[in-house]
C-alpha cells in the first residue's frame, strides 16, 4: 500500500486529508490518541536520492536503504469498537550533503551522505501543530517512542497544544514534576 502511494504523480498531505476527514469527524472524540511512529518501505535496488536514501533501522540493527516515513495514527473507540485511522504521514528528505567523519582502524575517515534539512523531531512538532490548530483535530493524547522523548517537544506539547504526551524514557534521562519552581530548584528522579 505504501509503494502504491509513493507511485503516484502528486503525495499531497491536503487531498489525503480530505479523504480521511469524514470518518475520522464521525469517530473522534476527547479521549483520542494519535500515536507517531516511523517505518522503513525498504527500497535496496533503487537509485539514491533525497527520499529514496540510507537510513537506521532499530528492527534491523544497521542501516538500510529505503524510506523513511513518520506515520500519525489516531486511536480511538468509537461504538464500542478499536478504531485506528492514518490521519498523517510526513516523508523524510535528506536534502543535503554533510561531511562525516568516522574513525576505522585508526584512521579517520571523511565521506560525503545525505542529511535531512529537518530534523524528525521538529517534522513532527510541525504536524502536529497543524493536526490540532488548522486541522482541529479532538484528541488527549499524543504517544512515541523513546527516539522522539525530547524536553523541548514534551514541553511544547503540554504547554502549547494542552495535550498529554506518553512515551518511554531512556533510563539515563531524569525527570521533575516541579512546575512552578525553578529549573536549578527542582526535584529529578
Amino acid at each position: 500500500a505504501i509503494t502504491r502511494m509513493l507511485a503516484q504523480d502528486e503525495i499531497d498531505q491536503s487531498v489525503f486529508w480530505k479523504i480521511i476527514k469524514p470518518t475520522l469527524r464521525q469517530v473522534e472524540n476527547e479521549q483520542g490518541v494519535i500515536a507517531v511512529d516511523d517505518t522503513i518501505e525498504l527500497k535496496p535496488y533503487s537509485e539514491e536520492n533525497e527520499l529514496i536514501s540510507w537510513h537506521y533501522s532499530h528492527t534491523e540493527g544497521t542501516i538500510v536503504k529505503g524510506i523513511n516515513i513518520l506515520t500519525f495514527t489516531y486511536s480511538t473507540t468509537y461504538q464500542q469498537q478499536a478504531v485506528k485511522l492514518p490521519i498523517a504521514f510526513e516523508l523524510v528528505r535528506k536534502d543535503q550533503w554533510v561531511e562525516k567523519s568516522t574513525k576505522q582502524e585508526g584512521k579517520f575517515i571523511t565521506r560525503r551522505v545525505r542529511q535531512a534539512s529537518v530534523s524528525k523531531i521538529e517534522m513532527l512538532r510541525r504536524r502536529l501543530h497543524t493536526l490540532v490548530f488548522d486541522n482541529q483535530i479532538c484528541f488527549k493524547y499524543v504517544t512515541f517512542d523513546t527516539w522522539y522523548a525530547d524536553s523541548e517537544l514534551i514541553s511544547h506539547i503540554v504547554t502549547r497544544f494542552n495535550k498529554h504526551c506518553v512515551c518511554a524514557l531512556k533510563a539515563n534521562r531524569l525527570l521533575s514534576f516541579d512546575r512552578d519552581v525553578a529549573p536549578k530548584q527542582r526535584a529529578y528522579v
